[in-house]
């Protein structure tokens, strides 16, 4: 009986031992599970700040996600030509205005380090927009006829319109517009 007694006990400390195995597996995944979860306020849990590096540490290394493209910040394209929304000043608010034409601008692509932006009226007279990639200040010109009446650099103020002309087309978001055909 003495046998049976010691192969009983041999069988109870193997289950003992596959149910504090298992227990402790499970355990385990609870906690790398728990990592992902809702963080608690306990001063004994792990910091949020490290939650992400012991989960992270985990898993297989990935690619790291792919940038996306800046957003462009003209409201129109169309024919080449690409309209940005000019502001309602409150003064024009005052006076009912809600809303004004866009500017459209043709993007005349980057020539020796120089972005080159141009608009254009019915008379034919061209406001020409250069600068280069910080863009911090840039140059305009007025052309009529193919003779430049007037030229000055100005602050690309960052909330201006023509900040915005140039973000987009520092960040490739303009296709160059075509050339006059002869």
């Amino acid at each position: 009986m003495a046998a049976s007694k010691k192969t009983v006990g041999q069988t109870d400390k193997r289950g003992t031992m596959k149910a504090i195995t298992v227990a402790a597996a499970i355990a385990a995944s609870l906690t790398l599970v728990a990592c992902d979860g809702p963080q608690t306020s306990s001063p004994s849990a792990t910091s949020s700040a490290d939650a992400p590096r012991i989960a992270s540490s985990y898993l297989p290394p990935s690619e790291p996600p792919k940038p996306l493209p800046p957003a462009h910040n003209y409201a129109l394209e169309q024919d080449g030509e690409y309209g940005y929304q000019p502001a309602v000043s409150d003064e024009e608010r005052n006076r009912g205005v809600t809303t004004k034409p866009l500017i459209m601008v043709r993007y005349r692509g980057e020539k020796k380090g120089m972005y080159v932006l141009e608009e254009t009226d019915e008379s034919g007279a061209v406001f020409r927009m250069e600068c280069q990639e910080l863009c911090q200040y840039v140059k305009t010109r007025v052309i009529v006829g193919g003779q430049v009446l007037k030229t000055a650099t100005v602050p690309n103020a960052p909330e201006s319109l023509m900040h915005a002309v140039f973000e987009d087309a520092v960040n490739g978001q303009l296709q160059t517009y075509p050339a006059k055909r002869k």
